[in-house]
């Protein structure tokens, strides 16, 4: 009940997909997961139709932790934080990809293999990187991509 998917959804082997309590995970039409696509909800993960992603991916809404705990603490022992993640429609994730709280990916991205990504990333846009950045974005009026 906590792991909506549309049709033509499919994966590979060996994913794991973990979610708490209220936690809940939707996903599009179309949807791809490639094999060892780890997911981790406590909160909401949302991804659009039509998403493809390789293999090796962790998506995660949660952290153990806020970020302000004393670091003797183990990290079991912390209270967990969260914050939706949401990835648009038509988005490729690359091999290797770690996506973290709070990240929202908007329609047309490709994520560039072994990125790891946080916060907001624009639509129709190349990102890549540890922080990852965006560099190209789609020019409709040309059809081509253009580095940022």
């Amino acid at each position: 009940k906590n792991f909506n998917y549309g049709s033509g959804f499919t994966t590979g082997y060996r994913n794991r997909i973990e979610i708490f309590e209220d936690g809940k995970i939707s996903t599009g039409k179309n949807c791809k997961f490639g094999d060892n696509v780890h997911v981790v909800c406590s909160n909401s993960i949302s991804l659009g139709d039509d998403c493809l992603l390789a293999s090796n991916i962790f998506i995660s809404d949660t952290n153990h932790g806020d970020g302000n705990e004393n670091p003797l603490t183990p990290p079991d022992k912390r209270s967990l934080s969260s914050n939706p993640v949401i990835i648009g429609k038509c988005v490729w994730i690359g091999e290797g990809v770690c996506i973290l709280p709070g990240t929202v990916i908007g329609d047309g991205c490709t994520i560039g293999a072994h990125s790891v990504v946080k916060g907001d990333i624009p639509p129709h846009s190349i990102v890549v990187g540890a922080p990852a950045k965006a560099v190209k974005k789609y020019n409709f009026e040309t059809n081509k991509w253009e580095r940022c």
